[in-house]
């Protein structure tokens, strides 16, 4: 649960890794935006209102994008229509063109 939360932070761009190269770790904290939105005075820290909703996901599809599946999507795939299978096809023959080792395989169903 915690790395998700880390994962989707960082994705959304709300955190940022953070190196203190005194203790030679990484670490996490707020990016500006992060501040912007969620900040003490902050432009909706309790996210209620559906503008940021927008504004979050603005932020997430922006470079860079952490969230490869949504980016292919909304920017390569261009269907408006499609099932799960074909969309897994898609992003399957999609990620061999960029690591064709093989790295990735399609799970068993």
């Amino acid at each position: 649960m915690v790395s998700a939360i880390r994962y989707w932070s960082l994705a959304f761009k709300i955190l940022e890794e953070a190196v203190d190269k005194c203790a030679e770790r990484n670490g996490l904290s707020r990016s500006a935006f992060g501040d912007m939105v969620f900040g003490e005075t902050g432009l909706d820290p309790y996210l209620e209102s559906p503008a940021t909703y927008w504004l979050l996901h603005w932020q997430l599809l922006r470079r860079p994008c952490l969230a490869t599946t949504w980016h292919f999507t909304f920017f390569k795939f261009n269907r408006s229509e499609f099932t799960a299978k074909e969309l897994t096809d898609a992003l399957m023959a999609y990620k061999c063109t960029y690591s064709p080792e093989g790295v990735l395989t399609r799970p068993q169903t």
